[in-house]
């Protein structure tokens, strides 16, 4: 696959991924708990809300397994979907995902959801999340030295989530190996050191999957082990 023609629309979209997780409302196969793999650039961000949350406990806490419906702004147009409430207490974290278009996979050190056209051995679609004892900004660097080896473009800024607060934000992409595949992830701070997010997606799939990624981090927050 030729991966550079459509480099600059997806790029666009992996910028507007970083104002899905940083906006208001009207989300791997390395183990960053152990020796993190992961240049200092700067991308822009551009506003997109979610339009409608119809979830009469967002204020008040809800149970692992709850859900609800929402509607959020997808390739230009207002979807309505259906999220599930997901909380992990091996990972420390809580967030909101897509049952319709994710299963979730929980394992002893992670949370994995991975797009349900994808198996779970061989998934391109899928967010993956962990837990490191290390400082957020150690691990960000660690994560963008290593992706810099698989991709031509690693930019990495500052990202404020709706739930988690500041954070700091990777963009992956122009794979060497022209698979077309792109990374981004979500390096968040926690009084245990922090949680890494890693979104795996293609740059057809940036649109899709890739902006439903960005809607779950905005609804991500750490919680104690």
């Amino acid at each position: 696959m030729n991966s550079k023609k459509p480099i600059s629309i997806a790029l666009v979209m992996l910028m507007l991924i970083a104002s899905l997780a940083g906006c208001g409302k009207t989300e791997s196969t390395e183990n960053p708990s152990e020796d993190v793999k992961p240049s200092d650039n700067t991308a822009p961000v551009e506003n997109i809300e979610i339009v409608e949350k119809t979830d009469p406990d967002a204020e008040t806490g809800m149970k692992d397994g709850e859900r609800f419906e929402a509607t959020i702004l997808l390739e230009g147009s207002e979807e309505k979907v259906g999220y599930e409430h997901a909380i992990s207490k091996n990972v420390g974290f809580e967030l909101d995902f897509e049952y319709d278009s994710l299963n979730r996979v929980t394992e002893s050190d992670r949370e994995r959801f991975i797009s349900v056209f994808d198996t779970a051995e061989d998934a391109w679609n899928y967010l993956d999340v962990t837990a490191s004892a290390q400082s957020a900004d150690t691990v960000a660097d660690a994560f963008t030295a290593s992706l810099s080896n698989d991709f031509n473009s690693v930019e990495k800024q500052p990202l404020t989530l709706d739930k988690a607060g500041d954070c700091v934000y990777i963009v992956a992409y122009d794979a060497k190996d022209d698979s077309g595949k792109m990374q981004t992830v979500f390096v968040v701070p926690a009084a245990d050191g922090c949680r890494v997010a890693e979104a795996h997606f293609t740059i057809e799939s940036a649109e899709g999957f890739g902006a439903r990624f960005g809607y779950m981090m905005n609804t991500f927050s750490p919680i104690a082990k």
